[in-house]
């Protein structure tokens, strides 16, 4: 196998590598849930939330802001913030480059024939 081949190979598996992670990335990216304004009054007339204790009432209603629904009623339980389950995709994104570099490790010493045969199996793994 010539320099061009190993270097095409090399950027072929980055390619599959960066994909993957695309989507093992997305897969455990959660969204958040936030509540439109007409929601969080269906809530407060339907009692599902209490306000806040006075205590807290009186930190949040201090200060030059005006006064938003969400520094009066608790709504915690039903928004949710988003993000990534960052040590899922650390352990999933550590198989997919060790996989990575086994072909490239294989490319560099090896044939081209299993080269490619590595490549195909790399690209139909599923995250």
């Amino acid at each position: 196998m010539n320099q061009t081949q190993r270097t095409y190979i090399k950027q072929r598996v980055s390619g599959i590598l960066n994909t993957k992670a695309g989507q093992l990335r997305e897969k455990l990216t959660k969204k958040p849930k936030t509540l439109t304004n007409l929601e969080r009054v269906d809530m407060i007339r339907a009692g599902k939330v209490k306000m806040f204790p006075y205590s807290k009432l009186k930190s949040n209603l201090t200060g030059q802001y005006g006064c938003q629904v969400d520094m009066v009623y608790d709504f915690s339980k039903y928004i949710t913030r988003g993000g990534i389950d960052q040590k899922k995709y650390n352990a999933g994104f550590a198989k997919l480059q060790k996989k990575a570099n086994e072909i490239i490790d294989k490319v560099m010493l090896g044939d081209a024939e299993e080269a490619l045969k590595m490549i195909l199996e790399f690209e139909s793994i599923e995250v």
